[in-house]
């Protein structure tokens, strides 16, 4: 079930994104007379319905459910009619700055081998497009690093490029989907006077949470890395996208003029505006549409679209 919410979440959130009307199904050509979700639908040449399969949660459910309510990469055969593209996530990045598997028991083992399952998909849906993605949060916090170590070198570049190409290739993937990790941007707190001065003052003295002081160098590399990657999978007529994860800085790490030409597309995230997680003592909506009073204004969809 989670599983299914994420998905539909993150396609709701990419419509709001990209401005597509959630009502556009109106014209979509339904044949049959079966439900629409169960019939053939015909999209729009130039929509795309992206979806995604989480193999952590996946990892997580099938030790928590059983019997019918375990949910498998197969069952989500009744909504793939309805996808351009889906999404398989997520790979993580090891200390040689080379692709691996996040889930290894599932993504590749000898019992399950969702991978390959992942993109045999295709005999039954010869249309749907299948990208592996890495990151997506779900590397450990305190290994997050790694990704911006990657981009500093072209050595760490060259690495992680040709383990890409190579599990690409062994898996057949359409394509590579960078969930990069970057630091996400500090949560705002509301404090007093006597709060304000104290948070200046650790500021000063260097204590608090990670800075990053190579922003521009994390820029420029990334999107060397992008450019390069992109060289090497044209030929093989392998797609490149990226999608920007939740409360991170755009305007900081994605040059999107330099980043256009390699990309077929740009994910954005706008979902976990407040989680438990980052938010352990509020409660509130975790995609709200629009800002309201009281809330950081770039805390919805709305403002992260724009």
């Amino acid at each position: 079930m989670k599983t299914l919410l994420s998905a539909v979440l993150v396609i709701l959130c990419i419509q709001a994104a990209l401005g597509v009307d959630p009502l556009e199904h109106s014209k979509w050509s339904v044949t049959g007379t079966v439900p629409p979700t169960r019939g053939k639908v015909n999209l729009p040449k130039t929509r795309k319905i992206l979806c995604s399969f989480s193999s952590k949660i996946q990892n997580k459910l099938s030790y928590t459910f059983k019997g019918p309510a375990k949910f498998q990469l197969e069952d989500t055969r009744p909504a793939l009619s309805l996808c351009t593209h889906l999404i398989y996530g997520y790979a993580h990045i090891n200390s040689n700055f080379e692709i691996t598997p996040g889930s290894p028991s599932l993504d590749t083992g000898s019992g399950y081998s969702y991978y390959r399952l992942a993109t045999q998909l295709k005999r039954s849906f010869p249309d749907l497009k299948i990208y592996l993605s890495v990151g997506g949060n779900s590397d450990p916090y305190d290994e997050e690093h790694k990704y911006l170590v990657l981009t500093e070198t072209s050595e760490g570049r060259t690495k992680f490029i040709n383990s890409v190409n190579r599990l690409l290739n062994d898996y057949d993937f359409d394509g590579i989907d960078l969930a990069w990790q970057f630091p996400p941007v500090k949560v705002k707190k509301q404090r007093s006077t006597l709060g304000s001065f104290w948070h200046g003052l650790k500021k000063r003295l260097g204590y608090g949470k990670f800075q990053d002081d190579k922003e521009q160098e994390h820029r420029d590399g990334f999107t060397i890395l992008v450019r390069d990657l992109k060289a090497q999978l044209r030929p093989r007529f392998k797609s490149l996208t990226v999608t920007v994860l939740p409360h991170v800085n755009a305007s900081v790490y994605y040059d999107a003029r330099l980043l256009a030409p390699n990309i077929e597309a740009v994910h954005l995230f706008a979902f976990d505006q407040k989680t438990p997680d980052r938010n352990p003592k509020e409660a509130d909506y975790p995609a709200p549409i629009y800002g309201s009073y009281g809330r950081v204004a770039d805390d919805n969809v709305n403002a992260a679209s724009r």
